[in-house]
Formats: C-alpha cells, sequence, structure tokens
C-alpha cells in the first residue's frame, strides 16, 4: 500500500490525489517512524523533493514540506546525507522567494534537515545563514511573531549541530536553543531573550466568541474552532503556537543554564504557572509541569517555596 500512495505523489494528475498522498506520507512518517524511515528512504525522499516544486499548487507544495518535515525529523544522518544536497538548495532557493505562506514550512523543514543531518549540514552553513538572518530581522521588524519564532528555532537548531566555533559571531541573535547550545556562556544575552519569551508566554486574545459564528473563516488555518465545556469557541492557531514554543523556551533555558538563570527562576516558574491547568493545549501542560520541576531543583528553597504552593492551589482548582 506504502508503495502505491508514494507512486500517487510523483504521478497522479490530480492534485486532490497528491495532497492525500503526501498527507498519508506524513502520517507514516509520525506514527510508524523509524521503520517507515528506514523501509521507504530511498522511495519516499525523491517524491517529496519533487513535489516541493508543485509550484502550480501551493497546497500540494505545503503538504510536501509538512510531510518532509516529518520524515526528515525522524530520519538519521545516513539516510538524510545522500538526499541532502538536493534538498538544501531547494529549501534555500525557496527562502530566497517571496512567498510568506511557503517560507514558515521551508524553516521548519530546514530546521529539522539541519538536525537530523547532525555535523554533515556545516557544509551549508556559511550559504544558509545569511538569508537566516535577513527573514529573522525582517519579522521582528514587521512584527511577525510567527515567522520569527521559526527563524529562530532554525538559526539555534543549525547553531547546535554545527559546533560554537562556527557560530560566535552570531550569538547576538540567540535565545533558548542558544542556551543549550552554549551553556554558561550565554548569561549575557539573557536579558534580551528572558523578557522576549516571557511576553510570548504571557500573550493573551487567542481566544475568540464572535457573536455570529458563521462569520468565522477558518479557511486559511489562522482559527481553530473547539469545543470548551458546553461552549463553541474559536482558537487563534498562531497566537497559541507563539505561547508554546516561549514555554518550551523558558523550559529549556531553565533545564541547561541551572543556578545561572537565578536572576529570572521565579517570574519563568510563576508565568509558568497558570499553564498546569491549560485546558486549550496538552504540550503546554507538560511544558509548565517540567518547567516549574525543573527550577525548584535549582533554586533558593525560600524563594520557590511560594511558586511550590501557588502551583499546588492551581493544581487543586482544576
Amino acid at each position: 500500500m506504502a508503495g502505491r500512495i508514494i507512486t500517487s505523489v510523483k504521478e497522479d494528475i490530480h492534485p486532490c490525489v497528491r495532497w492525500t498522498a503526501l498527507y498519508t506520507i506524513k502520517q507514516f512518517s509520525k506514527n510508524l517512524k523509524p521503520e517507515f524511515q528506514d523501509q521507504y528512504r530511498d522511495q519516499v525522499l525523491p517524491a517529496l523533493t519533487k513535489a516541493m516544486d508543485d509550484f502550480n499548487y501551493p497546497r500540494v507544495q505545503v503538504q510536501a514540506y509538512s510531510a518532509l518535515f516529518e520524515f526528515t525529523s525522524n530520519c538519521t544522518p545516513s539516510i538524510l546525507n545522500p538526499y541532502l544536497k538536493e534538498i538544501v538548495t531547494k529549501l534555500l532557493k525557496e527562502l530566497r522567494e517571496e512567498k510568506h505562506m511557503i517560507k514558515g514550512e521551508t524553516l521548519k523543514v530546514l530546521s529539522a534537515v539541519a538536525y537530523s543531518s547532525q555535523d554533515q549540514f556545516a557544509e551549508y552553513y556559511s550559504t544558509g545563514m545569511p538569508y537566516l538572518k535577513v527573514i529573522m530581522m525582517t519579522a521582528k521588524k514587521e512584527l511577525d511573531h510567527n515567522l520569527l519564532a521559526n527563524s529562530v528555532d532554525c538559526i539555534t537548531m543549525v547553531w547546535m549541530n554545527v559546533g560554537k566555533e562556527k557560530i560566535r559571531d552570531d550569538t547576538d541573535m540567540a535565545w533558548s536553543r542558544l542556551g543549550k547550545c552554549l551553556g554558561k556562556e550565554f548569561k549575557p544575552y539573557m536579558r534580551v531573550s528572558i523578557p522576549r519569551l516571557l511576553w510570548s508566554a504571557k500573550i493573551g486574545s487567542y481566544v475568540l466568541v464572535p457573536e455570529n459564528p458563521d462569520n468565522v473563516d477558518e479557511s486559511d488555518g489562522s482559527m481553530r474552532a473547539m469545543i470548551l465545556g458546553e461552549r463553541k469557541i474559536w482558537i487563534k492557531t498562531k497566537v497559541l503556537e507563539e505561547k508554546v514554543a516561549a514555554c518550551k523556551g523558558l523550559y529549556l533555558l531553565a533545564d541547561e543554564l541551572k543556578e545561572g538563570l537565578s536572576v529570572w527562576i521565579e517570574e519563568v516558574a510563576q508565568t509558568l504557572v497558570p499553564f498546569l491547568n491549560f485546558q486549550l493545549n496538552e504540550e503546554i501542560r507538560r511544558v509548565a509541569a517540567s518547567g516549574i520541576y525543573t527550577s525548584m531543583f535549582h533554586e533558593k528553597e525560600g524563594r520557590i517555596l511560594q511558586v511550590k504552593t501557588n502551583a499546588q492551589d492551581r493544581l487543586q482548582i482544576s
């Protein structure tokens, strides 16, 4: 069955069929890892790289990038490296284009490819990093927080896999994964990164309860409906994704820097406490619990006691 699905990606003339086949490959890559990658790498990767060029059907192209992200996220270097040059070349070419819809997906795939190819990605560092810097600075200037988060995630994932010496001149743009990469050397950048992560974690206005639900447009993926109790609400997906990413960043920094985060540890923990019973996203609850647990291990008992009490109260309320 998998063979027929892969063939449909390459050969079927109907874009809806290609989209469905790509979606199926994405689910196989996510739920049947790593066996699916091991068995079908030589069929899937050529099919996905071809689908990346389906410019006449943007929805199919976006789905190809999404499938490639899931497949490469669970690859070993030996699986990915024979196709690395072609994939990276196409990704960097896409980053040069002014296609906002695909740019976020491109950054996600590039991040996954950098992670899975490990030190083999160092060959593309000098070529790709200038594009990533421009995207990040442009996103910051335009207040495009989702693209900014994706670009920072991509940059820091690249940094983690090419080594300290190669990235030392770029550390003025570091956030959560850079903290994991540099360890204690990240301290000078905390005064910039921590307030930004705290702000994103606390950002509100992510729930919409419209007077006329029929007027809500979900077609572009920016809104998602869900049932909360007896009410139907709509979630602003990009805002929620930003909150989740920020909480992950706070947890990663608390776990990596330990006592080095002492100046901020109380505010970080207090920010994460409300998410212990956050009903709209399971992942953010797990991250909050892990972040608070980590904070308690690396802070003075007196200062963290109130955080612990607040967390217990929050759980009892829920």
